[in-house]
């Protein structure tokens, strides 16, 4: 029941982080940059494969593409 739970955070976790990702225009390696991690760590936490182990991606990622704070 747990991993259940899991897996539905993480999948709404990378739906928003690619929807906020395709809001920007922007590819994958631009947003990592700036954000400091590589595209390819992007990638995974917009397709759900993986989870940052930190919020501050998080938060750069929505800051970058413009998310409001609430939706922060």
């Amino acid at each position: 029941m747990v991993e259940d739970a899991e897996g539905t955070a993480r999948a709404a976790l990378a739906a928003r982080l690619d929807t906020l990702r395709e809001g920007s225009g922007r590819t994958y390696a631009s947003l990592a940059r700036r954000i400091g991690v590589s595209g390819s760590t992007l990638h995974r936490y917009c397709t759900g494969r993986t989870v940052p182990a930190e919020f501050a991606p998080v938060e750069r990622l929505a800051r970058l593409c413009g998310a409001s704070a609430a939706d922060r």
